[in-house]
């Protein structure tokens, strides 16, 4: 059976086969025709070591969900996924999975993750100050997961009030004094907040109609190197190679930290909600190399926030004002 890049979004696996098919031909899964085809069989060595992470469960969700919910890998618009699963797991000899009602992840990674849930608790219930991280291997997980992003640009808003003109100074973190806890700084220590475009920084300052919005263009200072550490990325399948238990461990866990960093606190939520990301936070800025973090957007679907821990780092290119001229909200009922 024949099978071509269109049924993965994994880039690295689409341009694996794209690189190693000889053959035009029709696709047996998702029936494109005259595609750059390749035998499943030679994506056998691939899946057997992807599929090892999981084990049959009574009570587990279907191999499909998973891979749906947690990995960026089988192309959605394909109709019958289910078929394609399957002929992937024949040819790495995974049967055992196929006639499953259910699946899970196996104990040593159920086990590294459920760790995130434990250590929230712990430190907002129990003790703050003196927590045993020895065992959750972040300083591998997370210089594992920094890259480089000198070169980018970045924003930040802040809305106008009673017809201030905002300057530089302005636009920067506030002073000690003044800052206020966030998902990722303790209260009294500021760090610079910034957006991957200036659309997000509407939704980040919580603007409404006829708000005027004062954006600055953020980036680097010269000779200076920026290192984040990513909660929004994912491994390739492609990148597995002989450490297949420790990158879903690491997928898994930065998943989990990524949906509590951006999650919206609520007008009765307590700030003790944010202190399990500020000790990620403060882990990352005095135990690795990294400047800062990245992180979806609470507030604008698609959007991308990044944390810098140390302002001096940055400087402002220009500042721009814009006018919100429409908001538009959406609901849903609860039952």
């Amino acid at each position: 059976m024949n099978i071509c890049a269109n049924c993965f979004i994994d880039e690295e696996l689409k341009r694996y086969i794209g690189v190693n098919s000889k053959d035009f031909g029709d696709c047996n899964f998702c029936g494109n025709t005259n595609e750059k085809v390749l035998p499943i069989v030679e994506l056998s060595d691939i899946f057997h070591e992807f599929f090892s992470i999981f084990e049959n469960s009574l009570t587990g969700k279907s191999l499909w969900e998973l891979l749906a919910i947690d990995w960026d890998l089988i192309n959605p618009e394909i109709i019958d996924q289910q078929r394609l699963i399957n002929a992937l797991l024949e040819t790495t000899q995974s049967n055992h999975l196929i006639s499953a009602d259910g699946v899970q992840y196996i104990e040593e990674v159920r086990n590294y993750v459920s760790k995130w849930e434990s250590l929230k608790k712990e430190i907002k219930e129990e003790r703050r100050f003196l927590i045993n991280t020895e065992d959750l291997e972040w300083d591998k997980v997370f210089n594992d997961a920094t890259s480089n992003i000198t070169e980018k640009k970045f924003y930040r808003g802040r809305i106008q009030e009673k017809g201030s003109v905002f300057t530089e100074v302005d636009l920067f973190c506030p002073p000690k004094e003044k800052a206020t806890a966030g998902r990722s700084n303790p209260h009294g220590i500021p760090y610079l907040y910034l957006c991957q475009s200036f659309k997000t920084t509407f939704y980040e300052t919580r603007a409404v109609y006829l708000d005027v919005i004062f954006v600055a263009t953020f980036k680097a200072k010269s000779g200076i190197s920026i290192k984040l550490v990513d909660f929004t990325s994912k491994e390739s399948i492609m990148d597995w190679d002989g450490r297949i238990k420790f990158l879903a461990k690491k997928n898994l866990f930065f998943k989990a930290v990524s949906k509590d960093l951006s999650k919206p606190l609520r007008r009765f939520d307590s700030e003790i909600e944010y202190i399990p990301t500020q000790f990620i936070c403060e882990y990352i800025k005095h135990f690795t190399e990294a400047d800062g973090i990245v992180f979806e957007s609470s507030v604008h679907k698609g959007g991308v926030n990044y944390v810098i821990f140390d302002q001096n780092k940055m400087e402002i290119e220009e500042i721009r004002q814009y006018r919100i001229k429409e908001v538009a909200l959406d609901s849903e009922e609860i039952i």
